[in-house]
């Protein structure tokens, strides 16, 4: 059930293999593939609605799929933002920021909703108490390294850190296209501040469910 925001992470991905690995995107190109990427999030938002409106342990795969999808998709997108000037033009400023804030609305739904549905994920499959809350430390992991970079491999790490060491996340990426100082900058960083809130909301929900037993919640990372 992967959203055609994926052919983002495969086109980027192509052009890495063949040697475009300094590839730049336009700020048009930065637009559509984050407009892209939160219409995959609202995808999964609607999916996860869906299981929990109508009860049905059906498509609790297709979660984790487009989890997948979403992981492959952002670490494609890094990949290209990390070669990407800032953005000069007031106007491209404007329609960048508004699709950043469109991923961040999607995300924001995602995970209220991921915590709405803690108790009918539960009761559907008792693992969903440690798999749910794995799925979203790892998704976590490329949206805003810094929420939890421990629950993210090796190998995807690597993804993440520049020449200097220091992490680059998908919402950094985003937020260093913008002039520093500048509105843009100031509002993408209020707004992905909020981010970890909403992750860390979603991963104790599914803890709070079963808080009265004796499972230990230092499992909600196993897989």
């Amino acid at each position: 059930m992967r959203s055609y925001g994926f052919f983002f992470a495969l086109l980027a991905a192509i052009m890495a293999c063949i040697g475009f690995s300094q590839a730049k995107m336009q700020p048009s190109d930065v637009e559509n593939t984050c407009n892209a990427l939160a219409s995959q999030t609202f995808t999964l938002k609607n999916l996860v609605n869906t299981i929990h409106s109508q009860n049905n342990p059906g498509p609790l795969e297709d979660v984790y799929e487009e989890f997948d999808g979403l992981f492959d998709t952002i670490l494609a997108d890094i990949e290209l933002l990390g070669n990407t000037p800032i953005i000069q033009d007031p106007n491209s400023e404007q329609t960048v920021y508004e699709a950043y804030s469109n991923f961040i609305q999607a995300v924001f739904e995602l995970t209220d909703d991921l915590s709405s549905a803690a108790s009918v994920f539960i009761q559907l499959d008792p693992h969903n108490e440690y798999k749910i809350p794995y799925a979203i430390r790892i998704f976590s992991g490329v949206v805003d390294v810094s929420v939890l970079l421990s629950a993210v491999d090796c190998k995807t790490r690597r993804h993440l850190v520049n020449m200097n060491g220091s992490t680059q996340a998908y919402l950094f990426n985003m937020i260093s296209l913008f002039p520093r100082g500048s509105a843009y900058d100031a509002q993408a960083n209020n707004q992905k501040g909020q981010v970890d809130s909403h992750f860390d909301s979603a991963v104790s929900s599914y803890h709070l469910v079963t808080a009265t037993t004796a499972s230990p919640y230092s499992n909600s990372t196993a897989s």
